[in-house]
């Protein structure tokens, strides 16, 4: 049996509801930007340093469809404006997948799930030009009878070079995984970018230079078309295996924000990632 749940650890891994799930965007504004905009303050996951961004205490959830039959939801809130904070708890499921024992058989011994959960806690910091933000996550992976917890954070600055001029870096997943007292490796990830604020026709374009453990160098370019209600999102990742597009859009009325997300891998086969965000400003 052991060997079937190994088997089974490193599917699922490699479908990210695993270790690879900390480098799944969080909601759908950073999945239609590719995860793009270190340096435009426009995303905490994306850079922590954009908390200081938040102009209003909000609340928000996502629901979120990413490869196969993987789901999730995230849940998040937004406080003090003097002294940033944010909070959120993410979670990302499968079920029903099929149990085989050791011995060749016909049918599945039993049905199984599972379950990855974290919760994140943001505040930011100031050093001398630099804005800063830093996020604690704690991490939780239930499978089948093995479980896996752990601890990472996420570091990023940003300065402004001039009036439409970001310039940011941030350093994500650092930290360990353990699980029947083995610490695992952490797919660990170095990004710095730039970000041209209001460049023309109230349109933001970010463009970032990512070196991530497991896929190599990464090129992302993003841009939002920001309109008195409707905001339109695109962006890209460009690699040496292939090049991933997203889109989406974001619609704000009074206190509400909806927000649309969706990417387009080579292998749909598996599913097209679509995350949809509803925010309350209070």
């Amino acid at each position: 049996m052991k060997i079937i749940i190994s088997l089974i650890t490193v599917i699922s891994f490699g479908w990210s509801i695993g270790l690879q799930a900390l480098n799944i965007p969080n909601d759908a504004y950073s999945l239609a930007l590719s995860g793009s905009g270190i340096g435009g303050q426009l995303d905490i996951w994306i850079n922590p340093s954009a908390i200081h961004l938040q102009d209003h205490r909000s609340i928000g959830i996502t629901h979120r469809n990413w490869f196969g039959e993987i789901s999730g939801e995230h849940l998040s809130v937004n406080w003090n404006r003097d002294k940033p904070k944010y909070w959120s708890i993410q979670s990302w499921n499968v079920n029903d997948l099929d149990l085989w024992g050791d011995i060749p058989q016909e049918e599945p011994t039993g049905k199984f799930g599972v379950r990855w959960l974290s919760s994140s806690f943001t505040t930011g910091f100031d050093m001398n030009e630099w804005q800063g933000g830093i996020t604690l996550r704690l991490n939780y992976v239930r499978l089948f009878t093995e479980t896996m917890k752990g601890i990472t954070t996420d570091i990023g600055v940003v300065r402004k070079l001039s009036p439409n001029l970001n310039f940011g870096v941030v350093m994500r997943n650092i930290g360990y995984e353990y699980s029947d007292s083995l610490r695992h490796h952490l797919p660990w990830s170095l990004g710095t970018g730039i970000g041209l604020m209001d460049l023309f026709y109230s349109t933001d374009v970010m463009i970032d230079a990512v070196i991530e453990e497991e896929h190599g160098f990464l090129f992302k370019i993003g841009a939002i078309n920001n309109g008195e209600y409707l905001s339109i999102i695109l962006g890209t990742i460009i690699n040496k295996d292939e090049t991933i597009f997203s889109t989406g859009f974001s619609f704000a009325y009074r206190r509400w924000k909806l927000s649309y997300g969706i990417s387009f891998h080579k292998n749909q086969i598996l599913g097209i990632p679509q995350f949809i965000d509803l925010v309350y400003h209070f």
